[in-house]
């Protein structure tokens, strides 16, 4: 009994960080900036980058001071590969809201057990009960249902019918996948190292913000995101918002 009112704290802490993250994540995305000319926020790269820097110094002050976890020895090899997969992840869901709405994201999203799953089998080589595949296939029944009654409502609307699979489905398909090589890593890191979940939020940050750095440079978001901001200085609020949310959220799993 002393775990249940923890579990029910956690439980309504995660929801209600989420429920205000996606309130914020499509404020940012879908939000228009600007008095005279209006325009989108479209530096996904830079909002993750941003998230991924809140996250790695929060991970490294609650290893330093309440949740100590030891040495890691898992290999750098497995932590680039699933911070990749990780960084694609998240970037290619903000960007499937600039075609979709929040609420069909998070439905998209909720397909998550599917690759996660499936790559596991494959890759991080488990196995799982009927109990868990049943579960799953309604999952599937129920996005196809939902899928088909928005597209149907969508046709009737317009006269014509309307394509299913368009740009932001795409994308979430994309990000639904890396998901699924991100648990599938994450399965063969705690098989071989026994890798702690402190060690993990910090180091899988630290080569997200790598990875995404050197986009921002090579692609020159990082001086379009520098441009926007001093454009629109207002929405440094709905960013440290956004990555404070996402951390707490990640403190409550943790």
């Amino acid at each position: 009994m002393r775990r249940t009112p923890k579990l029910v704290l956690c439980s309504v802490g995660i929801f209600a960080c989420y429920f205000y993250y996606g309130v914020v994540q499509e404020q940012i995305t879908r939000g228009d900036y600007g008095d005279e000319e209006k325009e989108k926020f479209t530096c996904t790269v830079a909002l993750v980058f941003c998230q991924c820097v809140v996250n790695a110094i929060f991970a490294k002050i609650i290893l330093m001071t309440v949740m100590p976890q030891g040495r890691d020895t898992t290999r750098s090899l497995y932590y680039a590969a699933s911070s990749f997969t990780y960084l694609t992840a998240m970037v290619t869901s903000n960007m499937a809201l600039q075609h979709v709405n929040y609420p069909t994201q998070v439905v998209g999203k909720s397909c998550k057990p599917i690759p996660v799953m499936i790559l596991g089998v494959l890759i991080g080589l488990k196995r799982y009960t009927m109990r868990k595949y049943l579960f799953v296939l309604l999952i599937v029944v129920g996005v196809a249902l939902f899928i088909y009654k928005d597209s149907k409502s969508s046709s009737s609307k317009g006269g014509s019918s309307a394509s299913v699979v368009g740009m932001g489905e795409i994308l979430l398909i994309i990000s639904l996948a890396m998901d699924g090589f991100t648990g599938a890593i994450q399965d063969r890191m705690r098989a071989e190292h026994q890798s702690k979940s402190g060690h993990m939020m910090l180091s899988m940050n630290v080569w997200s913000i790598l990875f995404s750095g050197l986009v921002l440079v090579l692609t020159g978001e990082g001086l379009d995101f520098v441009r926007f901001v001093q454009r629109n200085p207002f929405v440094m609020t709905h960013l440290i918002t956004f990555s404070e949310i996402g951390r707490a959220s990640c403190r409550e799993r943790v």
